[in-house]
C-alpha cells in the first residue's frame, strides 16, 4: 500500500510520511477505524506528547492525504495550527558540544563543520550554500536578512578549519557544506 498511495510521489516523500502514517495507525483504536473527529484527537494527542505545533500540522497533513487518496475527504482535519508564536530553541552549551563530538565520533567531518558554521556565524540553513570557498578565504559569508544583504564574519578559528578541510579534501572553488555538494552515498563527507 504505501508505494501505490499517491503515485507520481516522491520516494523521499513517502519515507517522510511513511512514520507520519504508522503513527497514526498507532494511535487508532482497536477497530482502525476513522471517525470524522479522529484527526482532531490525533492532532490533540501529538501537543500533549511534546510536539510543537508545526510538527504536528505535518502529521495531520500526512494523514489527510492519505484519507483524500482513499476517497474520504470527509474525514480530513480541515485548518492547521498556528506556527507563528513558535519560537525555535536555543542549543545549550552542552547540546552544542555533543552535537560536534557525535559528528566527530561517526566521522562526519562535514556534518561536524556546518554544525560549527551555524553556531559561530548564526547563518540560516537555507544560506549555507553561500558558504564558499571564496566566502572563507575572504572571512565573510553575503547573506540576506529581511530582504537586505549583510556580511556576517566567519571567525578566525573557524575560518582555520574550514581552510584545512579544504584543502585535504581538495577543493579549490564552489560550495561545499550544502546538500547540493554532498558525496554521493558511501562517498567521503
Amino acid at each position: 500500500m504505501w508505494t501505490a498511495w499517491r503515485p507520481g510521489r516522491r520516494r523521499e516523500t513517502i519515507q517522510v510520511y511513511r512514520p507520519k502514517l504508522e503513527a497514526f495507525y498507532h494511535f487508532l483504536p482497536e477497530d482502525k477505524r476513522v471517525a470524522a473527529d479522529t484527526l482532531e484527537f490525533w492532532r490533540a494527542a501529538l501537543l500533549r506528547e511534546g510536539y510543537s505545533p508545526g510538527t504536528a500540522n505535518t502529521h495531520v497533513s500526512a494523514a489527510n492525504g492519505l484519507l483524500a487518496y482513499l476517497g474520504r475527504r470527509d474525514l480530513q482535519l480541515i485548518g492547521q495550527l498556528d506556527t507563528e508564536e513558535e519560537i525555535q530553541p536555543e542549543l545549550s552549551r552542552t547540546e552544542y558540544l555533543r552535537l560536534l563530538t557525535t559528528a566527530r565520533n561517526l566521522g562526519r567531518e562535514r556534518t561536524y563543520l556546518m554544525v560549527k558554521v551555524f553556531a559561530l556565524t548564526g547563518i540560516r540553513v537555507s544560506e549555507l550554500n553561500r558558504v564558499t570557498v571564496r566566502a572563507v578565504e575572504e572571512g565573510r559569508v553575503l547573506t540576506a536578512c529581511d530582504g537586505r544583504a549583510q556580511y556576517v564574519l566567519i571567525p578566525a578559528c573557524l575560518r582555520k578549519e574550514l581552510t584545512v578541510y579544504l584543502r585535504r579534501v581538495g577543493i579549490t572553488a564552489g560550495r561545499y557544506l550544502s546538500p547540493e555538494a554532498a558525496a554521493p552515498c558511501g562517498g567521503p563527507r
